[in-house]
């Protein structure tokens, strides 16, 4: 016989039978069995279980299932509440917008005519997380010197680090999976780096990177999940120091100059331009150039005075250079030196004129000719000083070809050129000859 508590339990909706009776339990006696049928309703379907996995939003969400029956309706409350409350759950775009928060609650349907209900099921919501890498590094290495990178935003999981040519991991441990390496995987968001080498010349840096794999709770849309750090090594070659701001030669003489070099212990003793540091050894590139007084444009030396080479020379903190049967149309001239310190950093020396010993003239704007731009393309402005103006003026090649003349007034002369070497000499003049460059 079943206990009354399990009587009339069934999964299965429609008329149940039973039969029922007394017993007297002192007297062990028993009533004659009865009928008895139960109608059991059918209870709703259970809904679908429902797992949502989003990144973060502001624009909320509410579960949806299909109609579960014209008489049914869905009512949901929370895991640790007995209160079911009418409707299917939904949430504020805050909640959604939550990185990382997870929201879970049970549903069911319940027939609003026979108050039958259906099994419960689950429903889950979960906002992803949005990481965000950083990695702090030094500002610049020192050679041979241990310097901390810091990495943020990636958690306690396992980072992929790089560090490229010019630095090397260093761990006190030395059993640390990142010791004596330039790529590792570990937890940790701290390691060191020590400079190892310096790169020579292209590029001077050190950098530093730090990955975390991605996973399905991580919003790939709106995370970054690598960051670098980069620092470079200090430009350790040669400085210029001070240049004389005029030399004198004699037309037909040897022209010297030369320019200080501030001392340093990267240089190869005697030769500033030769550097020796750490892995490093090389030439520094370095060239003269010169421009005509009072104008703007810095040309090579060789590209001006193609007749007159230089031999550059160097001394202990000094570079210079000598050109043999110096031409007196150097005179018109200042030179400077340029040196390439590391990668793209070009320091100059201040400009140094060049004056004859024969030409005792002081560089006054009113007591020269000047041209500009020189040199020049296919035409050239003229501005003749007070001392001339009045007296004839004339523009000869290279072999002494005249191409033009004319009166040196105080208005300006605009003369069109052929690609060349020209000089403007001044008749009855003690002004020296001005050397034009005509480029093609």
């Amino acid at each position: 016989m079943l206990t009354y508590h399990t009587a009339f339990a069934s999964t299965s909706s429609g008329w149940m039978v039973r039969y029922s009776r007394w017993k007297d339990t002192l007297a062990n006696c028993v009533s004659p069995a009865a009928v008895c049928s139960v109608w059991i309703a059918p209870a709703g379907l259970p809904l679908t279980a429902q797992s949502m996995l989003r990144c973060p939003t502001n624009a909320g969400f509410t579960f949806s299932w299909p109609n579960p029956g014209s008489t049914q309706i869905i009512e949901h409350r929370l895991p640790n509440s007995t209160t079911w409350i009418f409707g299917p759950p939904s949430l504020s775009g805050m909640q959604t917008n939550n990185p990382g928060s997870s929201y879970s609650f049970l549903v069911r349907t319940r027939d609003v005519l026979n108050g039958c209900l259906s099994q419960e099921a689950a429903a889950t919501y979960q906002v992803k997380s949005v990481t965000q890498a950083s990695l702090a590094g030094p500002s610049g290495y020192g050679y041979g010197l241990l310097h901390s990178v810091t990495s943020g935003g990636l958690g306690n999981e396992t980072k992929f680090w790089t560090v490229s040519f010019g630095g090397r991991f260093e761990m006190a441990d030395p059993n640390h999976p990142c010791h004596n390496q330039t790529s590792c995987a570990t937890p940790d968001a701290q390691l060191t780096v020590r400079g190892t080498v310096v790169p020579c010349w292209n590029p001077p840096t050190v950098t530093v990177s730090v990955t975390q794999s991605s996973s399905a709770m991580v919003c790939d849309s709106a995370s970054t999940m690598t960051a670098q750090t980069s620092a470079s090594y200090s430009c350790f070659g040669t400085q210029i120091d001070q240049a004389p701001p005029i030399v004198y030669f004699t037309p037909g003489g040897t022209l010297e100059v030369r320019v200080a070099t501030q001392p340093s212990s990267y240089q190869v003793p005697g030769n500033p331009l030769s550097i020796s540091h750490a892995s490093c050894a090389f030439m520094i590139p370095h060239q003269w150039q010169v421009r005509a007084f009072g104008t703007s444009t810095w040309q090579p030396w060789s590209s001006v005075f193609s007749g007159s080479p230089i031999s550059t020379f160097t001394d202990t903190n000094e570079v210079g250079f000598s050109v043999a049967n110096a031409d007196s149309l150097i005179q018109n001239h200042e030179v400077r030196l340029a040196i390439e310190r590391c990668q793209g950093v070009w320091t100059y020396s201040t400009a140094i004129e060049l004056r004859s010993n024969l030409y005792t003239q002081e560089r006054d704007p009113n007591s020269f000719i000047r041209v500009v731009p020189n040199p020049t393309k296919e035409f050239a402005t003229i501005n003749w000083p007070n001392m001339i103006r009045g007296k004839t003026w004339q523009l000869v090649s290279i072999n002494g070809v005249v191409h033009a003349q004319g009166q040196a007034t105080e208005e300006v002369s605009l003369i069109q050129l052929n690609p060349g070497t020209y000089f403007i000499r001044i008749l009855d003049s003690s002004i020296n000859p001005t050397r034009i460059i005509v480029l093609p």
